[in-house]
């Protein structure tokens, strides 16, 4: 049982190594980078940094959708291309038996992965269910709305909207259970007032706020946010990022109400440490004027340095866009590039190139077999004497093309341990006969990578 749990835990390792865990840290150093580089710079504007930290969250579930691209040689010459196609690690012992688990560091190392993977995945599987629940909530929430019945505020929530989101239908409720302004909803966005009473200059102030949400869409960059939030909530760093996204948004916000010249930094500073307190209802989709004091005061503190006219802020918001998309490409390239290359990887990448002119597969409907099971190729396998002398252990990556006949041409070692194993490895899979992969129902040429394991027993 528990050899069964380690061998899970082993492939599930092996499978999300290259998969998910590699690009997955190369973002997050990608990243760390990027964000003591914004740090360095010391920029003023909150919207670059809003544009900034949204790139970088949302460039990491793109990673997973352009890395097979990228991998592949679209926007790089690849070797490490092979690595995608690899058969489950097996592992042979000095008397020659074929194991799928064992108990070297590299396999530790590897079971240590599966299990990491397993619990980020029950970590988005939680984090998924959470913003369900929070779905349900806000729906919940909505049907306990109370409309507002007032002809002075629809007069200036129009007046407002013809400046802001001319044709656009917004609904105006009221609820006892928040303390300041908030808005949600893509088709049908809503805005909510507190229960309380609001002159016309707040009131002008929180309808301008609340439809500067609206018209950049944060209802459905908040959606994204939070799937990602809780896909990749195994990684804290994502965590961080979402939270300064949602500072950063508040503070862009404040920005461009203020570059409208209708109300004074002085005003508005009021009219934010107001709206501080502790609502009934807080859910993380929605868009809310309120948040704890001490981020009021720093939203407070940064206020004069924002831009001081609508021109300026305009020139702020195209720059920052273009900016913060070229941010975004670069680390989906980075974190896509496979850096686990072996050695002899510019001899595969030309080896690589010549076949594929030739018609030689990747990927194929019905890959490649041994004729009797992966055990037919440890039956021809033997531990080398020098490498059982000089106690030599590790993993030999073979790759090699399996033809129309099944008969193994072109080995190449990819990764090597010395000793006679790399020269053992080439000579038991090329004496093994495969079953031709397949395409379209007829035999085709397919080249992939094989890895072995040597290990000695533990009694030598």
């Amino acid at each position: 049982m528990m050899n069964k749990l380690a061998e899970f835990f082993l492939t599930s390792g092996e499978t999300s190594l290259y998969i998910f865990w590699l690009p997955f840290l190369i973002w997050t150093v990608v990243s760390l980078l990027v964000l003591l580089m914004l740090k360095l710079i010391r920029i003023s504007q909150p919207l670059y940094h809003y544009h900034f930290r949204l790139a970088l969250l949302f460039s990491l579930p793109l990673v997973y959708v352009f890395s097979p691209f990228i991998s592949s040689g679209l926007f790089i010459s690849s070797a490490d291309a092979v690595t995608a196609i690899i058969l489950p690690v097996q592992t042979v012992t000095e008397g020659g038996q074929a194991e799928a688990f064992q108990n070297s560091s590299v396999n530790r190392l590897m079971m240590a992965s599966g299990l990491v993977y397993m619990i980020a995945l029950m970590l988005a599987a939680r984090g998924s269910v959470r913003l369900l629940g929070s779905y349900l909530a806000l729906k919940k929430f909505r049907q306990k709305l109370t409309p507002i019945d007032k002809p002075g505020l629809f007069e200036l929530l129009h007046q407002t909207k013809r400046s802001i989101l001319p044709g656009r239908t917004i609904e105006v409720y009221e609820s006892a259970d928040i303390t300041a302004p908030l808005t949600f909803g893509w088709l049908r966005p809503v805005i909510v007032l507190p229960d309380r009473q609001y002159d016309e200059k707040s009131l002008s102030a929180v309808f301008l706020h609340e439809m500067i949400h609206i018209r950049r869409g944060d209802y459905v960059l908040k959606w994204i946010q939070e799937i990602i939030r809780a896909v990749f909530a195994v990684n804290p760093l994502v965590s961080c990022l979402s939270d300064a996204v949602s500072d950063y948004r508040e503070m862009s916000c404040d920005a461009e109400v203020l570059s409208y010249k209708e109300t004074s930094p002085g005003f508005y500073a009021s009219l934010l440490l107001a709206s501080v307190g502790k609502p009934k209802h807080i859910n993380p989709l929605y868009s809310s004027m309120s948040q704890s004091k001490p981020k009021i005061m720093k939203r407070i503190s940064v206020m004069n340095t924002y831009t001081s006219s609508r021109t300026q802020e305009k020139k702020v918001r195209i720059n920052s866009l273009a900016l913060s998309g070229g941010l975004a490409m670069l680390v989906i390239m980075a974190s896509s590039c496979n850096f686990l290359a072996g050695s002899d990887g510019g001899q595969a990448q030309e080896t690589e190139t010549e076949q594929e002119e030739s018609g030689i597969f990747m990927v194929v409907s019905d890959m490649p077999e041994p004729e009797g099971g992966i055990q037919a190729i440890y039956d021809n396998l033997n531990y080398p004497e020098t490498a059982r002398e000089n106690e030599i252990e590790g993993r030999v990556s073979v790759q090699f093309t399996v033809n129309e006949d099944g008969t193994v041409s072109d080995p190449v070692i990819l990764r090597g341990i010395g000793g006679g194993a790399d020269e053992e490895a080439v000579r038991a899979i090329s004496q093994t006969s495969w079953e031709p992969g397949r395409q379209r129902g007829r035999p085709v040429p397919v080249r992939f990578v094989y890895t072995i394991q040597f290990r000695l027993n533990s009694s030598d």
